[in-house]
């Protein structure tokens, strides 16, 4: 293409990309009303626009305006680090609520929020953390545009983010942004005929579509109604992305093997370790000991439990049990639990939350509080025909099917004279009673051999192990009796006498234990692994303290209070509310200061925050020759390895150095008469051609030494800027 071309083409390709990077950057944040400004972002994203899109469509000195581009980049992360921080802290802060409950552990969001409060401007801040944004997808967006052949390639950079905004928020998106995504994602849809259709003047059919979609999205501006969209309600928002998007983060999440995965897999069970990690910190207005579950698991088979399918009754069996007594509730707080799952102590109140059949879904909060009975009985009483629906597909889900393992268990159970009395917990208590005295705790008992079944290994021959042997052994007995059980997941906690206490609870707390279904009364937690308690007397924990503390669940920590920080005049505008009726204080939680970070100094003395930058700015100067340093060794790790390309095989070489020949004609070198030939003897004959490969390599070498011999400046840009020679 002539330059004229190449320029309109390169302009009209950025007017594009600009709109894509701030249909991309300012999606959520005109959603959620995050302040910024928007002449600075709209400059710098144009400016950088500008800059790739040359990149790109300029043959010669494209490579020079990328280098401009990262150079601006570096410079902008340099200077305005501490900025772009206190925009991050901000823009993640409002966010808390949409991540997933695993990605949350990176960050003490109840310090964020307090670090928020010392930002002295945050419009400042949000504006220089979306411009590093831009550039983040400006860099990856800018080649899928303009130089690949997949048109939706760039539309997917745009549409995710509007759909999060639109989905997840309160209200939608400003429209401008809609339709700057709109104008990209019809430009790169289009353009990707034009540039690869073979049109006389691409530059000016180019011009021709931008201006044609502007004019549309302007009459769609002036057209459009004024007022704002209905906002989509909170319930129905997380709905729909825990039903669209559960399975995908569930199956996502257990790649990192950090969350319960839908098969509980006994057979990759072996030593426990020790494990001090922090899971989450509880309070509970009534002391005693608790079993927080997390998830449940239906049927045995092979070596592993599996999530039961989900149930479309009426009947809610989470919250069954102790859900007709009229005792009074105590309140549970939850803070800092980074599980995709919610917590739940039994007897609890679902005060409008939705609960699963296995679990009761995070939706990202962290810190959350529970209403339970204190007391609850587990006495069956009358069934509606509700919950005889639902007991017809507990007994079909969470009984075990007929095969060798269900005959084995029968065959040990009848051996050890547990039968079915016809009271469902006297029943289960038996089993429970004969795998605790079958076995001996340890947290070494080894894996399970291969081609051997988990349960019988554990019963009959090892007869070691700890809570999973013990529960997965009692939950698999009962099922092959056809009595409805699952295999229940969580935590073993402790709560002391004071309830304004927050307790430590570590992963050594984690613990497994089987839930049997008692007919009028709901789901039961039946414990049978040596040294916890093995029967309840009715309160709403697990009853009293277990006479020994077992092996690897030690006490958790209590962990002393903090005075209440200074309150403050408002929420932040994203808070949602918590799930029961009495909203927990966590301001009494051990990560909460003593103080405001937003308290102003006193007077005559230099804050650390200020020390800190002032030492930080100075530093950054020495960041600058690092910029070039790191610029000259790219240069030379890409010419040493196009050295050695041209001293390799002659078959691979040859061809090389006359594609590299080529490429140095643009800059006043003469064609070489040979190349050419040669580098098709060298693919299709069978010649080693070693002389070839020396005097080409001579030729190339002589064509370095020539390149702008007399322009110092081009010559410079070209070895130092281009890596061309």
């Amino acid at each position: 293409m002539k330059r004229w071309e190449i320029a309109l083409t390169g302009l009209t390709d950025a007017a594009a990309l600009a709109c894509g990077m701030m249909a991309i950057v300012c999606a959520v944040p005109t959603a959620f009303g995050l302040d910024f400004s928007l002449p600075l972002l709209t400059a710098f994203c144009v400016c950088g626009a500008l800059l790739l899109s040359f990149w790109m469509n300029v043959p010669k000195y494209g490579f020079g305006f990328g280098a401009l581009f990262l150079a601006a980049v570096i410079l902008i992360v340099t200077f305005l680090s501490r900025q772009i921080e206190d925009g991050a802290i901000l823009f993640f802060c409002t966010l808390r609520d949409m991540l997933p409950g695993e990605l949350t552990r990176l960050f003490d969001f109840d310090a964020l929020v307090l670090r928020t409060q010392a930002i002295v401007d945050p419009a400042a801040g949000m504006t220089s953390f979306l411009m590093i944004l831009a550039s983040v997808f400006g860099l990856p967006l800018a080649p899928t545009m303009i130089r690949t052949r997949l048109p939706f390639l760039p539309v997917m950079f745009v549409l995710p983010t509007l759909l999060v905004s639109l989905l997840y928020t309160d209200q939608q998106p400003a429209l401008w942004v809609l339709l700057l995504a709109t104008l990209f994602c019809g430009y790169a849809l289009i353009g990707v005929g034009l540039r690869y259709g073979h049109f006389p003047h691409r530059g000016v059919f180019s011009v021709g579509v931008l201006s044609v979609l502007s004019v549309l999205m302007l009459t769609i501006l002036v057209a459009a109604p004024k007022s704002r969209f209905e906002p989509i309600p909170e319930e129905e928002r997380r709905s729909f992305f825990a039903d669209r998007f559960g399975e995908i983060a569930d199956t996502a999440l257990r790649w990192f093997g950090r969350s319960n995965p839908k098969e509980y897999d006994l057979k990759a069970q072996g030593d426990r370790d020790a494990d001090d990690t922090e899971a989450f910190r509880v309070r509970s207005t009534r002391a005693g000991t608790y079993l927080l579950r997390t998830h449940s698991y239906g049927a045995y088979e092979n070596g592993r439990f599996s999530e039961a399918d989900a149930y479309d009754g009426e009947w809610r069996s989470m919250e069954a049990l102790g859900k007709r007594q009229q005792s009074a509730v105590s309140i549970l707080s939850i803070s800092q639990s980074f599980s995709n799952e919610r917590l739940v102590p039994y007897a609890f109140l679902a005060g409008g939350v939705k609960t699963e059949e296995a679990r009761v879904r995070a939706n990202g909060a962290t810190a959350y509080s529970w209403t339970y009975k204190q007391d609850y009985s587990v006495t069956p009483d009358s069934i509606s025909q509700e919950e005889r629906d639902y007991y017809a597909y507990a007994k079909q889900t969470y009984t075990m099917r007929d095969g060798a393992e269900r005959d084995a268990l029968l065959s040990i159970a009848e051996s050890a004279g547990i039968r079915s009395t016809g009271d469902v917990l006297t029943t289960a208590r038996n089993a429970a009673a004969f795998v605790r005295n079958a076995g001996t705790y340890t947290l070494t008992p080894g894996k399970t051999p291969s081609g051997r079944d988990f349960v019988l290994y554990f019963l009959t021959e090892s007869r070691q192990g700890y809570c999973v042997h013990f529960a997965s052994a009692t939950t698999a007995i009962l099922q092959a009796m056809g009595i409805p059980a699952r295999y229940t997941v969580g935590y073993y906690t402790e709560i002391p006498d004071n309830g304004d206490e927050w307790i430590t609870v570590t992963e050594q707390s984690a613990h497994a234990w089987t839930e049997v279904y008692v007919p009028g009364a709901g789901w039961v937690p039946i414990e049978s692994t040596p040294g916890f308690e093995t029967d309840r007397s009715g309160s709403g924990g697990t009853g009293s303290q277990p006479g020994t503390q077992a092996a690897g669940t030690p006490k958790p920590t209590a962990v002393p209070k903090t005075p209440d920080p200074t309150p403050r005049s408002s929420a932040s505008p994203t808070e949602k509310p918590t799930l029961a009726p009495i909203k927990p204080d966590f301001s009494a939680a051990p990560n909460a200061t003593e103080a405001p970070l937003g308290n102003a100094p006193q007077s005559g003395a230099a804050t650390g925050a200020e020390k800190d930058g002032a030492g930080r700015h100075g530093a950054r100067w020495l960041l600058i020759p690092l910029v070039p340093l790191a610029w000259v060794g790219i240069g030379l790790f890409v010419r040493r390895r196009r050295e050695a390309s041209f001293c390799r095989d002659p078959k691979r070489a040859i061809p090389d150095m006359a594609h590299y020949l080529k490429r140095l004609e643009r800059f006043g070198v003469p064609k070489d008469p040979d190349a050419e030939d040669w580098a098709l003897e060298a693919v299709f004959s069978d010649h080693k051609m070693k002389a070839q490969q020396k005097e080409l390599l001579r030729r190339v070498q002589k064509a370095q030494r020539t390149v702008y011999a007399n322009a110092p400046v081009r010559r410079f840009l070209l070895r130092w800027v281009l890596y061309l020679i």
